[in-house]
């Protein structure tokens, strides 16, 4: 099954790996940026947004387009935040 996380999974990360019973349970936000290249990674995602209902083929399609058109007129930026968590087994686990 190909499923995606819910839209504010990564801010609970950390706090999920605490109650699962990790420990030293550390997390970082990374914010990620791109210039007009990025088009190119995310059409490689599209299917899986559409079958995701994330949006339909169009939507994302007309999204990419004003995307594009925006970072090569230098107006726009692309970014978003990825969160990272890491933690260990406790001896005990």
């Amino acid at each position: 099954m190909d499923t995606w996380p819910s839209r504010g999974a990564g801010r609970t990360l950390h706090e999920a790996m605490l109650n699962a019973g990790l420990v030293d349970v550390a997390s970082r936000i990374h914010v990620v940026s791109a210039g007009p290249g990025i088009h190119k990674s995310m059409t490689a995602f599209l299917p899986r947004r559409v079958a995701n209902a994330v949006g339909t083929q169009t939507e994302l399609e007309e999204f990419g387009n004003e995307l594009v058109a925006a970072l090569e007129l230098g107006d726009g930026v692309y970014s978003f935040c990825m969160f990272v968590a890491w933690g260990r087994r406790p001896a005990s686990f």
